[in-house]
């Protein structure tokens, strides 16, 4: 510990803290809102730099916000509760840009923004854990301590019912349950449970818990042994052009903001118009991490022959039949991105159109390859700016341009931002 000393918090950084400067260093504040002066407490100190909590507020920034949440201090669910919403998107294409740039030497030439229409009661999917005693919440900030809640201020309106709903049946029911997941959607106005559990639980348990909620579509139990399911665990979820939606398995991911996805999607159908505009071909498409096809049905739209890549086989179950309509025209290969990078280089295979949508940890180990692939546009949808930038810098220094980024606030209350990056190549 240290003796207490006063300092201005400038911004925020990537995991929620405020950012200040003290005696040459960087300052990581926890709890702190950039405009703030405060006089904090120093915990940690590095030869780089420090980590301090809040002794007193000196001065409050006018964008410091009064978190809502009356758990808001001990679940890890959100970070930014505390900063109003405008700066919050405003810290968050800061950071990324910020990050492209020093990452990956990377300066886009437009930059477009899409806030969320709301602030709370976004999010159509949860992850959350059991206590040993069987009630559920999230992880608190950095540990694996779980913190029970009633209602989510994240959550959509109808999940949260859902969850309520569950919760009580799952505490009589008695289940031994590790995780579950929670899904609802709009179209169907129903949802599905994925239930994690540590022993095999009989199909007539699931069927039981079905007959208490009538909003459940369906249930599935994995972890031991073959899964066990009761009614459907796919939901109809809304897309760009798609009035029926596409059908996403409550096993396999899907992006929790349902109306920025399809916002995410009518750009992603915007950028593919114009680059035909501009005299482009589209005519031969691969995309990697195609999940349930969630970007692929726009993709669809465009290009006569694709190759989609997933190596969930579940996801590209929902993606046959999402894009059925496409079928003949359209390579499923169940393999890893990786796998798949490799054999189609060494297979000297052409495209047009690159379209990738990975994970927080990126495409480590096929990013350099994909200049191999001589596309003409490449759409990289990312939800990690760090990993966004460093794969990008094969694709820079193999002479594509990065034109435009746009950042889509999917997870608003935390550090967490989307982005679509389009590259064009240089000919």
């Amino acid at each position: 510990m240290t003796n207490p000393v006063e300092v201005s918090v400038d911004a925020l950084a990537s995991g929620g803290a405020g950012v200040a400067r003290h005696d040459g260093k960087v300052m990581f504040i926890d709890g702190a809102c950039p405009g703030d002066r405060l006089q904090v407490e120093i915990y940690k100190s590095t030869e780089r730099f420090d980590k301090a909590r809040i002794v007193k507020i000196l001065e409050a920034s006018p964008d410091r916000a009064i978190p809502p949440c009356p758990i808001f201090d001990r679940c890890g669910g959100c970070q930014w509760q505390h900063v109003l919403d405008k700066r919050q998107f405003e810290e968050k294409t800061l950071l990324a840009l910020e990050t492209l740039r020093r990452i990956g030497g990377l300066e886009p030439e437009q930059v477009e923004h899409f806030a969320s229409p709301q602030p709370f009661s976004t999010r159509i999917r949860a992850r959350l854990h059991a206590t040993p005693d069987g009630r559920l919440g999230f992880f608190s900030p950095l540990s694996h301590r779980v913190v029970p809640f009633d209602l989510c201020m994240t959550l959509h309106p109808d999940l949260n019912f859902l969850l309520s709903a569950i919760k009580a049946v799952l505490a009589s029911e008695r289940l031994p349950l590790n995780e579950l997941e929670a899904g609802w959607s709009s179209l169907s106005n129903q949802g599905a449970l994925h239930l994690m559990v540590r022993r095999a639980v009989r199909r007539e348990r699931l069927e039981k818990i079905m007959q208490k909620i009538p909003e459940l579509a369906g249930i599935i139990a994995t972890g031991a042994g073959k899964p066990v399911r009761a009614g459907k665990s796919a939901l109809p979820l809304p897309a760009y052009n798609r009035p029926d939606g596409l059908s996403h398995d409550i096993r396999s991911f899907w992006q929790a903001h349902s109306n920025l996805n399809v916002t995410a999607q009518t750009y992603l159908s915007d950028q593919l118009q114009a680059a035909a505009k501009e005299g482009l071909s589209l005519k031969k498409a691969v995309e990697f991490f195609s999940g349930s096809g969630n970007l692929s049905a726009i993709l669809s739209d465009h290009a006569n022959e694709l190759v989609l890549i997933e190596s969930d086989p579940v996801a590209q179950r929902e993606a046959r039949r999402n894009l059925d309509r496409k079928k003949d025209v359209i390579d499923f290969r169940t393999e890893t991105a990786q796998q798949a990078i490799r054999d189609l280089t060494e297979a000297e295979h052409k495209t047009d159109i690159v379209l990738l949508d990975p994970p927080r940890a990126g495409f480590k180990d096929g990013a350099e390859l994909l200049p191999r692939l001589d596309a003409q546009l490449v759409l990289y949808q990312s939800c990690n700016p760090a990993t966004l930038a460093r794969d990008l810098q094969p694709l820079a220094a193999a002479g594509y341009t990065l034109k435009s980024v746009a950042f889509f606030d999917f997870f608003p209350q935390t550090y967490h931002l989307e982005s679509i990056a389009v590259l064009h190549k240089v000919r």
